[in-house]
């Protein structure tokens, strides 16, 4: 089921954050020259404890970084951040099975994320400075009975 977690997820957020790249577990993206991306971590954190006849309960935790680094807007990494909360705070969504979009699996549902500034000053003031906040989300996934 987390494969169908993170393929749904991933389908979401990138209809909801076009224009800005994004980095997935064992991709590659060259940011030498980027001034703005993301980096976007799903992980299972296990089952909830659960009877017989109820559908299988995963948590799921989700850990984006927003990176920016830009010599004039200081905010850039907060309006990254705040695009995704705004994309991912409090969403309900099916799960689909693959490509499929017609084999609903489960639902999950996005918690309200916590957000962490990791930022570090560059010794050389110089050159622009690397930006990076983190948005920590739980949510949970319940597949569908018979799935």
């Amino acid at each position: 089921m987390l494969s169908d977690i993170i393929t749904t997820l991933h389908q979401h957020w990138a209809s909801s954050t076009a224009g800005t790249p994004t980095l997935y577990p064992g991709t590659v993206l060259n940011t030498d020259e980027a001034s703005a991306w993301y980096e976007l971590w799903v992980n299972a954190l296990g089952d909830l404890p659960h009877r017989r006849a109820h559908p299988e309960t995963l948590n799921v935790a989700i850990t984006i970084h927003c990176f920016a680094r830009h010599s004039t807007n200081t905010l850039l990494a907060h309006e990254l951040a705040e695009a995704a909360q705004v994309a991912l705070t409090h969403q309900d969504f099916p799960i689909f099975h693959g490509a499929n979009a017609n084999n609903v699996v489960g639902h999950l549902s996005i918690r309200e994320g916590t957000l962490r500034n990791l930022s570090k000053v560059h010794a050389d003031r110089t050159l622009p400075q690397l930006q990076q906040l983190v948005l920590s989300f739980i949510a949970q996934a319940q597949r569908l009975p018979n799935q």
